[in-house]
């Protein structure tokens, strides 16, 4: 695994996922971005070359001004099928059943993960990248 992308507006959180995905040793990249244009930006520059488009991506809900749902939607218009080929987790504190539902639902969300993400849980990610 090359890189991950973690899209959270919260400085404490994507410190702390950060430090816990280098502990984890599952990528050789880790890059925060602070709000879903950053990182729709972030990955257009991918496209063009300046940086690996990341394997994975931690998307918080509730981002300010373009939340989690908008992102999806532009990163649906701006990269092709074949350019989406990051797999996206939610990451994020709502309780709202509504937003487990439409995660679920969601064609581009791999899962739902309560913050904070959990060492146990990024262990067996590590095991099933290493078996696959």
């Amino acid at each position: 695994m090359n890189s991950i992308l973690l899209v959270d507006d919260s400085d404490a959180d994507n410190y702390y996922h950060q430090l816990l995905l280098e502990q984890a040793g599952i990528a050789t990249q880790i890059t925060t971005c602070t709000s879903a244009l950053s990182a729709l930006d972030y990955l257009i520059a991918a496209l063009d070359g300046e940086h690996p488009m990341p394997d994975i991506i931690f998307l918080d809900i509730n981002i300010p001004s373009v939340d989690g749902w908008e992102f999806l939607n532009h990163y649906s218009r701006c990269l092709t099928k074949e350019q989406r080929t990051a797999v996206i987790y939610m990451l994020s504190t709502s309780t709202d059943p509504k937003d487990l539902e439409h995660a679920e639902a969601h064609p581009l969300i791999e899962g739902y993960i309560s913050k904070p993400l959990q060492k146990d849980w990024l262990d067996g990610l590590a095991r099933q990248l290493e078996s696959s």
